[in-house]
């Protein structure tokens, strides 16, 4: 199994190559792998919902190569409520693995789940994964103005 760390800012993207090998009925090469993060806007206090997503583009043989994806708990140490920091002042938000917003992206315990997704190589013996992250913030007194982030840790496990 092959791990990568990617780090997800909340409102920023990345590209990075993760090399692979899965343990499926085929075989993962190589894989890039891109985050778009998850921007809130301008936030007054209400709930506000949106969404991120990453990309997983990966090269190989064969099909049903299963990879999961998992989440750290960002600046906050705490996977039940997440936050965006600026300065000394923050705010809650949360990620998501349904459009419901019921099941918190994690690493699979204390009550996170993680993603699972199978890589199945037929034309070009590539495949491209694209999945959405899905963000928000809770109802909360509006903090002072400001630029407010996070940075989350993405692995991949092939």
């Amino acid at each position: 199994m092959s791990r990568r760390l990617l780090p997800l800012v909340v409102l920023g993207a990345l590209l990075a190559p993760v090399p692979a090998r899965a343990q499926g009925r085929g075989q993962v090469d190589f894989c890039l792998a891109s985050v778009s993060g998850v921007n809130f806007g301008e936030f007054s206090g209400e709930a506000v919902k949106s969404t991120g997503s990453i990309r997983i583009l990966c090269s190989g043989r064969g099909t049903r190569n299963p990879f999961t994806i998992s989440l750290s708990e960002g600046s906050s140490g705490d996977y039940s409520r997440r936050l965006m920091r600026s300065g000394t002042s923050s705010i809650g938000y949360n990620l998501y693995l349904d459009l419901q917003r019921t099941l918190v992206w994690g690493n699979g315990r204390r009550r996170t789940g993680v993603f699972e997704g199978s890589l199945d190589f037929f034309l070009l013996n590539s495949d491209l994964q694209l999945i959405e992250i899905y963000g928000q913030l809770f109802d909360q007194a509006a903090p002072p103005p400001g630029t407010y982030s996070d940075t989350i840790q993405v692995e991949v496990d092939f």
